[in-house]
């Protein structure tokens, strides 16, 4: 059975489970040095960028998304976009919150 694509700052948080990082968010530090690069610098370094996130979320490419400490002070940012596109809190372990797209 195919791994479930997965939405995270950190690929960390996926080292113990079945689930694979959404392609371009491998480096945890692409989504800071994103704006700081050209569109063709993003592209050459394969760096993902918040609209391209943010598209990712919206079109549900992803079936998980994990919301943790690596998001610094956009936590709030980003429960609110994956409520709005239709994901909802599946668990969650310490400070660390899972999410799972349920279709409507």
């Amino acid at each position: 059975m195919p791994s479930a694509l997965t939405v995270s700052w950190w690929p960390g948080y996926l080292l113990e489970s079945n689930g694979s990082i959404l392609p371009k968010l491998e480096n945890p530090y692409a989504l800071w040095y994103s704006p700081r690069l050209s569109p063709l610098e993003v592209t050459k370094y394969r760096f993902i960028s918040f609209a391209e996130l943010e598209w990712h979320i919206d079109q549900h490419t992803a079936p998980v998304a994990v919301v943790g400490n690596w998001m610094f002070n956009s936590q709030p940012f980003y429960r609110d976009l994956l409520a709005r596109s239709g994901y909802v809190l599946a668990r969650r372990v310490g400070k660390t919150e899972i999410y799972a797209w349920r279709s409507h």
